[in-house]
């Protein structure tokens, strides 16, 4: 029901046509979005965790073809600032756990704020913005219990994910190892919407966009990132701000896939409308437009990362949207939440979110009003010297659009399954292994034994009955039976939505070694040969031994057994003639499970 009572329909919006755009007179879906904006007091509803950089983005050509857009000319750079997050952990948890990461991008540029907001898996877990509030819900802590805080695996989540199956794929996504990125400088943004840019003449072409880092993709193992979150949760806060402080900085292509603008929305047979299908780079190369590079740390967390305040609606003039019923919404509340948590509408005027060119508009008063307007018009139009309207293009054009259509509330009729199971067949036998775990692991502790079953049975059995089996297994089910309609992709693959699997050497730049030794430690001799290899290759380390500070051989250590552990580091050197201390053996096995490269140096015997 409605807020008083009155039997509704709170999940599909009201459309002008199936494929048309979402009304504003949809009061019931606006009581429910603005009413969900508001849940939270201070702290964001999702994305409470996070941490951020400024940077630069570059633009790499002309692209006055495609869009008006400033940022996307010759020659054109625009100052950035970034946050990254996490969804689903309340403020103060941690950022190693598995979940769908934020990534959004302000760009302050000569045309005025533009925003880029982004997840670092490539579709959303739900086609229509009234079921955002609902997936948020079933993803926080239960209700009557108040646990757990940090994740989905729990039953209201399966529970959900059951009722609502295009969120198979995506579901995939994050127990794969793709849910698990090792640091902030290895995974990329996607916009997960389609946009349209718009050029001078107004000329239209519909786009995904997407940050690819230079660094490649990097995972943790399930068991690794359990005990990085117990040891150290801002881990990921502490890689960025310290590569950035020690001058590595991480860079990212802004990548684009265009597609022809019509009135149906489709490429091939991909819904451009659906922000749970994603149309593989296979099917549609993207080109690279420009590059962004994170160079400077905040200097006051609050003041910046806390309220820096993103929104989809930030866009520039040549850049706009589609009716996609998902953005549709978030345009609405993105605002409206940062109304909420900042108590004014004037947030816009802090200095992490102002922009850097003059602002000329009647928007007056309330609190936090930062701006001394002049003169003695507050109105447009007037003829007295004050505010008037542009007279060249402005933003928020839509091309020529065109809907027809019975209004009423459309759902989509896109297969949930299959996306899925080509991403799990192109997984090799190990990723997909740590698949199956990720999916015994959430699913195994679903307190509901009804739930594990018909998630199973109605998911994952849809998708690849063998993936079924393999969970069932694991969870002690019945063993579902090979039903019709699984989708049918045998031999399928699109490499390109599984990153994690190398086909040429990744960039070791930031990674960090851990030399471990006994209380003699490496020599002066081999610590110079080490260093000056690792210099040369921008390589941390750390010296981990019995204790810190001087060694009998002169050399000093970082971090004792106490203070280190081997899931903070990407490889591992063994330096001493003591190598059976029972605390070296146990970083060496830790290090040797997750798969990391482990080397020794010297006299090293065991």
């Amino acid at each position: 029901t409605g807020e008083l009572g009155v039997p509704v329909n709170t999940t599909v919006s009201l459309k002008i046509g199936p494929r048309g755009p979402v009304l504003l007179e949809d009061t019931i879906g606006r009581k429910k979005v603005l009413h969900f904006a508001k849940e939270r007091q201070a702290e964001r509803v999702v994305h409470a965790v996070g941490h951020g950089a400024y940077g630069t983005f570059v633009s790499n050509g002309d692209y006055s073809n495609l869009t008006s857009a400033c940022w996307l000319q010759a020659g054109a750079s625009s100052d950035t600032f970034a946050r990254f997050s996490t969804v689903v952990s309340p403020a103060g948890g941690g950022d190693v756990d598995r979940d769908i990461r934020g990534f959004a991008t302000k760009l302050y540029t000569q045309c005025g704020n533009h925003d880029l907001l982004g997840l670092h898996l490539p579709s959303f877990l739900v086609n229509d913005g009234l079921l955002f509030p609902d997936v948020v819900h079933a993803l926080k802590q239960e209700p009557d219990s108040g646990f757990p805080s940090f994740g989905a695996a729990h039953t209201t989540a399966y529970d959900f994910f059951t009722q609502r199956t295009e969120s198979a794929f995506q579901v995939m996504n994050v127990l794969s190892d793709l849910g698990i990125p090792r640091t902030s400088r290895h995974h990329g943004s996607a916009g997960v919407s389609t946009y349209r840019f718009i050029n001078a003449e107004g000329a239209t072409t519909l786009f995904k966009w997407y940050f690819i880092p230079k660094l490649g993709y990097r995972s943790n193992v399930a068991d690794e990132m359990s005990k990085i979150a117990g040891k150290m949760p801002q881990f990921q806060r502490a890689d960025l701000y310290n590569n950035i402080e020690a001058g590595r900085f991480p860079e990212y292509d802004l990548k684009v896939q265009l597609f022809p603008d019509n009135d149906a929305f489709m490429y091939k047979n991909y819904d451009l409308l659906d922000p749970t299908i994603v149309v593989p780079f296979e099917e549609n190369p993207p080109i690279t437009l420009g590059t962004m590079t994170l160079n400077r740390n905040p200097t006051n967390y609050f003041a910046e990362t806390e309220q820096v305040a993103f929104s989809p609606a930030n866009v520039v003039t040549g850049i706009s949207f589609v009716p996609d019923p998902v953005i549709s919404w978030r345009l609405l509340a993105y605002d409206e939440t940062h109304h909420y948590r900042h108590g004014s509408e004037n947030f816009v005027e802090m200095g992490v979110n102002s922009p850097i060119v003059p602002v000329n508009n009647n928007f007056r008063d309330g609190l936090m009003q930062m701006y001394i307007y002049e003169g003695n018009s507050a109105s447009t139009p007037n003829g007295i010297g004050g505010v008037y309207e542009a007279s060249g293009p402005t933003a928020y054009g839509y091309g020529n659009q065109n809907f027809n259509g019975r209004i009423g509330r459309y759902e989509f009729n896109n297969d949930p399954y299959m996306q899925a199971a080509i991403f799990f067949n192109s997984q090799d036998n190990y990723s997909q292994q740590h698949t199956v775990d990720g999916y015994r692991f959430e699913v195994g502790l679903v307190a509901d034994q009804n739930v594990k079953i018909n998630f199973v049975n109605k998911v994952l059995n849809s998708i690849d009955n063998c993936l079924a089996r393999r969970v069932a297994y694991g969870l002690g089910i019945p063993l579902p039976a090979a039903q019709e309609g699984t989708a049918n992709v045998s031999g399928v693959m699109y490499p390109s939505q599984y990153p994690l699997q190398y086909t040429t050497p990744q960039p070791v730049v930031g990674l960090s070694v851990g030399i471990v030794t006994d209380s003699a430690g490496p020599s002066t001799s081999d610590l110079a040969a080490i260093q000056q290899v690792f210099d040369g290759q921008q390589l941390l380390f750390d010296i981990i031994a019995p204790h810190q500070g001087p060694l009998t051989r002169g050399v000093s250590a970082t971090q004792s057994y106490i203070t280190s552990s081997s899931v903070f580091f990407d490889a591992v050197i063994i330096v001493g003639n003591n190598t059976s201390l029972p605390d070296l053996q146990a970083f060496i096995q830790e290090a040797y499970t997750h798969g990391k490269p482990i080397g020794a140096l010297g006299g090293t015997s065991s």
